[in-house]
C-alpha cells in the first residue's frame, strides 16, 4: 500500500504522477532522511512519454511491513542526468 502525503504535492506534482514515477522508476537509491531513518529516492517518468527533464523524484519511507509513504516529490531539474 502506498500513501502519498499532502506535503509531497507542494511542488505541484499530482498523486497520479507520483505513483507512476514510483512504479516505473529509472533510478532508485537508499538514503537516510533528516532524522537518520531509512528512506528511498525514486526517480521516474511522470507519464508514459515523459522526457528525462520531465522525471519526478519521490522520497518514500517504509513505515511498516507493506506500508509505504511518499512524503516529498518534485520534478527533476533538466540538469540531472539519469
Amino acid at each position: 500500500m502506498l500513501k502519498i502525503t499532502k506535503s509531497s504535492g507542494k511542488q505541484g506534482v499530482s498523486y497520479e504522477k507520483i505513483t507512476y514515477a514510483i512504479l516505473r522508476y529509472a533510478v532508485k537509491e537508499e538514503i537516510g532522511d533528516q532524522d537518520g531513518l531509512d528512506a528511498v529516492v525514486f526517480v521516474g517518468p511522470k507519464h508514459p512519454r515523459a522526457l528525462e527533464r520531465e522525471y519526478i523524484e519521490a522520497v518514500v519511507k517504509d513505515t511498516r511491513r507493506g506500508k509505504f509513504v511518499a512524503f516529498r516529490a518534485k520534478t527533476v531539474s533538466d540538469h540531472c542526468i539519469i
